[in-house]
């Protein structure tokens, strides 16, 4: 069994060459969620501009969120995190009466890009961008995928 694997510098901890299995197994993690993200984002470029539906049925029926998780008004999803990441649903309760929810496709550091539908009321899908610290965001709905 190797408990610790040899890679450039670059990517090395500043007092060894090697990374432990915990600092491999987090490098890991982070870039299959970067490629997960790339493929999020251009899935979703190909949805900007189309009907989508509401914000809560474009999540469920493009994204693969479960019925469990956003159902009904956006504003009566149930928020247990309040910190997201990629593939967890932002919600927003000021929006609008009925509340409104995205997806979150990629991090940019200080910022979320998130899909979105209905905004506008005309049931068309988009991407923006929101400061991670915007006040209209109330938290995040992080979904457990089977």
């Amino acid at each position: 069994m190797v408990l610790a694997t040899p890679i450039s510098t670059h990517t090395a901890t500043a007092d060894s060459s090697y990374l432990t299995y915990d600092q491999l197994k987090a490098y890991t993690e982070k870039q299959a969620e970067q490629q997960w993200s790339a493929q999020l984002v251009a899935y979703a470029q190909t949805l900007v501009g189309k009907r989508t539906g509401t914000c809560v049925l474009s999540l469920r029926n493009h994204f693969g969120v479960p019925r469990a998780d956003v159902q009904g008004l956006a504003k009566s999803t149930k928020i247990n995190s309040k910190t997201g990441k990629v593939g967890a649903v932002i919600v927003f309760r000021n929006l609008s009466k009925y509340g409104h929810v995205g997806y979150i496709i990629a991090d940019h550091g200080d910022t979320w890009l998130y899909f979105h539908s209905n905004i506008d009321w005309r049931g068309t899908g988009r991407i923006d961008k929101i400061a991670k610290t915007d006040s209209r965001i109330s938290g995040y709905r992080l979904i457990n995928y089977k």
